[in-house]
């Protein structure tokens, strides 16, 4: 019998506690991270106990009649136990579905949590909605690099590296201000009229929160910003996202040198750097230009699954 409770503040702790020691939790699905814009999200998290222990966790809110797999993060799904066994996720979703009707919701959106992420492989959520006819409406393809291997380099990435080597680009660990203001908010402007997900208070609350787990690296050219991005670190795997930088910054090949810093220095002992997708209109097109700048840095795609189950 699996028994569904919805979150509750009490509950921090066990929560916390619960994703800290899962088999494919990361650093979003802790409650600071998803509390932080609490404001614009009715959160509906919840936790799933098989006679009184903790097995899973679903980060999670509600709009209408709907339950989203958090909208809040790039990526939700179902946080389990590394203990847990294929016929109890079975269950939870059962009693998943079941909890839904009760409270008369008639959909659920679900983002899968992509497999690099998982400690120890973690499919269970995925078998289980093709059990329960989901449907796949999207699949994004995430660009990473297995840092296990010998990382071998595009050829043109190679010349944008010795080059901006010659120009004396040098990179730095910073805050996020100066990046934010010069850089990110103008280019994203200008370029396509909207500003970053994460206002720049906001990414200074969360690296408040978790200062091992995000951070800025920026590179300079005599003192001045010309490229940067953002990191979020998990486990096993860094996440680069807000890249950017000016047009005198590229051409120099400063983005490409950061990039390159980034793998085989500050990170070289982590398991996968990921540089994001490369996708729009919900996975239906491919920037091919951006695709292959990223998989220049030897990385290869990862799908990302976002499915729609019918509770009615």
């Amino acid at each position: 019998m699996v028994d569904v409770l919805k979150y509750q503040l009490g509950l921090k702790t066990e929560w916390d506690e619960f994703v800290h020691d899962s088999k494919n939790g990361t650093l979003l699905h802790y409650r600071d991270f998803l509390e932080y814009h609490s404001d614009r999200f009715e959160d509906h998290s919840l936790m799933f106990y098989e006679n009184g222990k903790l097995m899973g966790l679903l980060p999670a809110n509600i709009d209408g009649k709907i339950i989203y797999s958090h909208q809040g993060l790039t990526y939700g799904g179902l946080i389990l136990s590394k203990s847990i066994k294929l016929g109890l996720v079975i269950e939870m979703f059962n009693s998943l579905v079941d909890y839904l009707k009760s409270i008369k919701l008639t959909s659920l959106f679900y983002k899968s949590i992509p497999g690099f992420y998982h400690q120890i492989p973690s499919f269970e959520d995925e078998y289980c909605l093709f059990l329960q006819n989901a449907q796949l409406i999207r699949r994004d393809t995430g660009f990473v690099t297995d840092m296990t291997r010998d990382i071998r380099l595009q050829s043109r990435r190679k010349r944008a590296i010795k080059k901006a080597s010659k120009e004396g680009i040098f990179i730095e660990k910073a805050d996020f201000t100066d990046y934010w203001k010069k850089i990110l908010i103008p280019n994203l402007k200008s370029r396509f009229g909207v500003t970053p997900v994460h206002s720049l208070d906001e990414i200074n609350h969360l690296a408040s929160k978790f200062p091992d787990n995000i951070v800025q690296y920026n590179a300079l050219k005599d003192g001045e910003i010309v490229a940067g991005t953002t990191l979020f670190i998990s486990e096993e795997v860094v996440h680069a996202q807000y890249i950017s930088g000016k047009e005198y910054g590229r051409e120099l090949g400063a983005v490409d040198y950061l990039f390159h810093h980034l793998i085989t220095e500050v990170f070289k002992d982590k398991k996968y750097f990921s540089f994001g997708i490369a996708n729009e209109k919900n996975g239906r097109f491919l920037n091919t230009g951006l695709a292959d700048w990223k998989e220049g840095f030897d990385s290869n795609a990862w799908v990302h699954n976002f499915y729609q189950l019918s509770v009615k």
